[in-house]
């Protein structure tokens, strides 16, 4: 579990399949991620729209093959990111 700036929350950390992105926003922003292997490789990525109050996001990677990643996650103009291990 990842509890980082912004009050963003990403859980679990190993993760199987299936990864939460959790945050509590003041107003409304545009959020989007992307999620990378060390050397680089684009995996996969997304955007959405949260809105004030409470947000999750869902992430499937259970077709991923087990190792680490790095995810990188920009709410509005702030960034942060997150090393992620699959099991």
């Amino acid at each position: 579990k990842y509890n980082g700036e912004y009050g963003i929350t990403i859980y679990p950390n190993p993760v199987d399949d299936i990864i939460h992105l959790e945050g509590v926003l003041t107003y409304s922003e545009k959020v989007s991620w992307k999620i990378v292997e060390p050397c680089g490789k684009l995996v996969t990525s997304g955007t959405s729209n949260w809105y004030a109050g409470k947000n999750i996001e869902i992430l499937d990677i259970q077709n991923f093959n087990p190792g680490m990643y790095l995810l990188y996650f920009t709410i509005g103009e702030k960034s942060m990111s997150v090393r992620l291990i699959r099991q």
